[in-house]
């Protein structure tokens, strides 16, 4: 398992852009017969992919609780957002959220962008009682998406391929820009599981 430790906003305006990377990046989560896990102290979250290719990889799933439950429950709660002037309709599909599935801390679901869609969650926002994890796919070989992360007045990028995922603390915007269309699914934890619960951040501020 590959262990990730908690960051300081200060520490992150000194890291390069391989530091920052292999802070924050997880490049390489689905290995051929293998599972892949990243722990990250950042809530103690987990972030894990399942690639059987030649051999079972078991793996215990309490029951209830499998892909099928999801993909019957996947429109349970919708919510549609953006504007096409702005290039960012999206529908956010709450998967794992208290009015749909319960659990302690996590709020979990997925995003889908529309044609000619390239920006999520901007203008961005911060929540300090929750981090958050974007697993990024549907990107073609030759697209990247820039997922912007920092405090708003001081941030970084980091370039994302298809079936990469960005751990983003508290403190940071997670927002990010596609060179086309894309999904991405998104997982929180933390104390607070209100989907409102979010400052904005106005465009002026960001630097």
């Amino acid at each position: 398992m590959d262990i990730r430790y908690a960051i300081h906003p200060d520490h992150l305006k000194a890291l390069d852009t391989d530091a920052t990377r292999r802070h924050f990046l997880v490049e390489r989560l689905f290995e051929e017969d293998r599972v892949t896990l990243v722990y990250s102290h950042i809530d103690r979250i987990i972030v894990g992919g399942v690639c059987p290719v030649q051999e079972t990889l078991p793996l215990e799933v309490t029951k209830g609780l499998g892909v099928e439950y999801f993909l019957q429950r996947r429109d349970a709660q919708q919510v549609r957002l953006g504007a096409p002037e702005k290039a960012n309709i999206r529908t956010i599909n709450q998967l794992v959220h208290p009015s749909v599935l319960k659990s302690c801390q996590l709020v979990m679901g997925m995003t889908e962008l529309a044609p000619n869609s390239v920006w999520n969650t901007m203008p961005s926002h911060t929540h300090d009682r929750r981090m958050e994890v974007y697993f990024y796919f549907d990107i073609p070989a030759d697209s990247v998406v820039f997922h912007l992360l920092g405090q708003p007045g001081e941030t970084r990028h980091i370039v994302v391929r298809n079936e990469q995922a960005v751990i983003t603390p508290s403190w940071s915007i997670h927002s990010g820009v596609g060179t086309g269309s894309y999904t991405f699914i998104w997982g929180m934890a933390g104390e607070n599981q209100t989907f409102t619960d979010m400052d904005d951040v106005p465009m002026s501020v960001l630097r």
